[in-house]
């Protein structure tokens, strides 16, 4: 009698949803704790091969952050294969639910956030990765979102702080609370299996210290799953015509 092998549906679904974290001791400021959060979310458009990637940084350090060298300002990350992104008229914004140390800027704050390729071993990669910041590091230098792009980076505007934090930042310098979120251009990126390095930066220097994020969750495209169960319910009725007829 011959068999049938099931191949479950996540060993060919499309890989959406991951979550990276990272925490650890910064080596400047008196109280040094440091945590983050990055998820990154794959949007597939089956239609007009535009896919998206939003990502979502959050600083999720407790209780508080007090010292400036410990304000998240830039996210690098690295997939291991040919991944193309740009951010050509795509947007930065507050994260829903977050919101600025001064309410008189937009939620929208493309001038507070550049984008772009990070070539070297900086922040623990191997090669070509990508980057958002706030801080110039001595690798950034101007907004380049769609909104005010050639805006100046400098200071600690649009860091990310955390909720009830004594860093207010100053009148017309203000700082994220506790979350933002960058979209970009993925048209070539058809799951995220491939994103395979993460590093969080504080401060507005790199001897500030950065931290390596680690997969905390990992989530396949629903429809996908979807489509194995139709298929599964489908092989089971075939099944049962067969016994009926027989």
């Amino acid at each position: 009698m011959g068999g049938v092998a099931v191949v479950p549906f996540w060993a060919h679904a499309a890989l959406t949803d991951v979550v990276f974290d990272g925490s650890g001791t910064s080596s400047v400021g008196g109280h040094g704790a440091l945590a983050a959060e990055a998820e990154f979310k794959l949007n597939l458009n089956s239609d007009s091969g535009l896919n998206t990637i939003d990502v979502i940084l959050t600083n999720t350090v407790s209780p508080h952050v007090f010292e400036p060298a410990d304000l998240l300002s830039a996210l690098i990350f690295q997939f291991d294969n040919s991944t193309v992104l740009t951010n050509t008229n795509q947007h930065v914004f507050v994260t829903a639910g977050s919101s600025l140390t001064d309410s008189s800027h937009p939620s929208n704050i493309d001038k507070g956030y550049e984008f772009l390729t990070v070539s070297g071993t900086s922040f623990g990669m191997t090669g070509n990765a990508f980057g958002f910041s706030s801080a110039g590091l001595g690798l950034f230098g101007s907004s380049n979102f769609k909104d005010n792009a050639g805006t100046g980076l400098g200071g600690s505007d649009y860091n990310i702080t955390h909720g009830g934090n004594p860093l207010h930042g100053s009148p017309g310098s203000p700082l994220v609370d506790h979350s933002v979120t960058f979209t970009l251009n993925a048209a070539n990126v058809l799951d995220l299996s491939h994103l395979d390095k993460v590093a969080f930066q504080y401060g507005t220097d790199i001897s500030e210290g950065y931290t390596t994020g680690h997969t905390k969750v990992l989530t396949p495209e629903p429809v996908t799953s979807s489509l194995a169960a139709a298929s599964a319910l489908a092989f089971i009725r075939r099944r049962n015509r067969r016994k009926t007829t027989s």
